[in-house]
């Protein structure tokens, strides 16, 4: 296992990739995915929406228009604009926690609910930046959203966990640091530190 980088000392790594010609011209290309994750430890959250937060603004000193969206708030505003907010907040101590986390997939619908938010969202930006996966798991799994997910424009998805590639070529995005096996596969993202 690859030992992971500490994102607090990333930061300027990342704007120079974030910024750079090959990514951000990826999402016109056939032959090169678009879709990027930027792992980090868990432990180390706060210092990664630290980390974003600066990052949209170097971008943008640097004329990118980044769209930085919350997972977990398009979420929340999607249970709250159907009113279902107060109802699940009411009936979760009365619930298993399977029956809680089904309740909630089946209210905020990846292909229905979350992928057009973010797609309105992303609109007339030049990068889209996904945070708050982890504190949507189990409900929404990052590997659907990703796999739903398709803007004319580079998707960076910062990731509490560990994107780790397999012996035999699989992929796995394991949240939280959670082996995910193939429960958790997906091959169209690269790891931002393999670039």
């Amino acid at each position: 296992m690859k030992e992971r980088k500490r994102i607090a000392q990333q930061r300027q790594y990342l704007l120079e990739k974030l910024s750079s010609d090959e990514l951000l011209k990826s999402a016109r290309s056939l032959t090169s995915p678009s879709s990027f994750i930027v792992p980090y430890d868990p432990a180390d959250a706060m210092a990664a929406d630290e980390v974003r937060h600066g990052l949209v603004g170097d971008l943008a000193a640097r004329g990118i228009r980044v769209a930085d969206v919350n997972v977990y708030d398009v979420a929340l505003a999607t249970l709250d604009g159907e009113g279902l907010y107060e109802d699940l907040v009411g009936v979760e101590p009365d619930v298993g926690k399977q029956d809680f986390t089904d309740a909630l997939k089946d209210a905020v619908d990846v292909e229905k609910e979350l992928v057009p938010r973010i797609k309105e969202a992303a609109a007339d930006h030049d990068l889209l930046f996904l945070s708050g996966v982890g504190e949507c798991y189990p409900f929404v799994r990052t590997h659907r959203l990703l796999e739903n997910l398709t803007v004319p424009i580079p998707v960076v998805t910062f990731f509490p966990g560990r994107y780790e590639s397999n012996a035999d070529g699989s992929t796995s995005l394991d949240i939280l640091d959670i082996p995910q096996g193939v429960a958790g596969g997906y091959y169209r993202a690269r790891n931002i530190y393999d670039l």
